[in-house]
This record gives C-alpha cells, structure tokens and sequence, in this order.
C-alpha cells in the first residue's frame, strides 16, 4: 500500500484514514527484509544513539565547564568550551551512544546475521566504532582549536561524516 493510494478495505472491512495509512506503510517499509529497510532500520537506530551522544555530551560539557555555560539551555545557544573538553565531551557522548547502537543494531537493524552476535562481532563492532571514535574526536579538537568552529555544528557534520562510514565498515566487514 503507497500512501498515495485510495484507501483499501482492510481485513477487519475498515477503511483507514490517510495518516494511518502512511504510517502502516512506513512500517512495512521499516520492517521489510530488503537493503532499504536495513538502511531505514540503521537511520532509526543511529537517530536514537545520536540523541543519547548529544545529550551525554551536553551533560558533560555543562558539568566541566559550568562557567562557559552559566545555565543548561546556555549550551544550545553557544558556549566557549575549551578544545580538550569538546573533544573529551564528544567522546564519552559517543560512547555512551555506542553501547546503544550495537544493542540495537544486532537486535533490530542486522538481525539475520548471527555474526554480529557473537563475542568476535562485538569485538569487531567496537573495533570499527573506536576508530569513528578517533576520527570523531581528533576532528572535534581539530575544528575547535583550529578554527574556533561551534561545537554543535562540528558534532552535527562529524555525526553525518562519521555515522556514514560506520554503516559501510559494518556493512562490508562485520554483517
């Protein structure tokens, strides 16, 4: 069912409405055993990670440097954090939103694959999210003590940059 097709007797003989129409075939999109739903899948759960490691990140950086960020919502409208304690920031957010990823992503996105599942796959899932960890960190430092950049906009295009890499190595080398 595309969403923007007349509406279809259901099962049930009902006819539903058109936003329950478009989340029904969302659904089926998401759940689908086919390359695009694993990637809508990989987006849906590296969307839920990418909230844990900002909002860890944002945490942190008002707890170790609560006089760039004199109250919390500070951190959203720009701060002047040190560069060590962006890039420290950053890795302890995307820690924090790895540990959910590989749950989630052996579980919900990868989940015809047992290699991933075993103590080798997290081994090699941790491998390859420690070096995003590096690129992500050592970019984070470099922008900020380099260019003065904001550290929201920084995080927001190494996560793109980062997060795309991470599907590609999983991809090619774990599931």
């Amino acid at each position: 069912l595309r969403p923007d097709e007349p509406a279809r007797a259901e099962s049930d003989g009902k006819k539903r409405c058109a936003p329950v129409r478009l989340i029904l075939w969302g659904w089926g999109l998401l759940t689908a055993p086919t390359r695009l739903g694993e990637i809508l899948r990989f987006c849906l759960v590296g969307g839920v990670a990418t909230l844990i490691d900002f909002a860890v990140m944002a945490l942190l950086l008002w707890a170790f440097e609560p006089e760039a960020y004199p109250t919390f919502w500070a951190l959203f409208t720009g701060g002047d954090p040190s560069p060590l304690v962006s890039a420290v920031a950053s890795a302890l957010g995307f820690l924090s939103g790895h540990i959910f990823n590989y749950t989630a992503s052996v579980r919900f996105v990868f989940r015809d694959n047992a290699r991933g599942r075993t103590k080798k796959g997290f081994v090699v899932f941790t491998l390859i999210a420690l070096f995003c960890l590096l690129l992500h960190a050592v970019g984070m430092y470099a922008c900020r003590a380099l260019f003065e950049l904001n550290e929201w906009l920084v995080k927001a295009v190494l996560t793109v940059l980062v997060t795309a890499l991470g599907y590609v190595l999983k991809k090619k080398i774990l599931f």
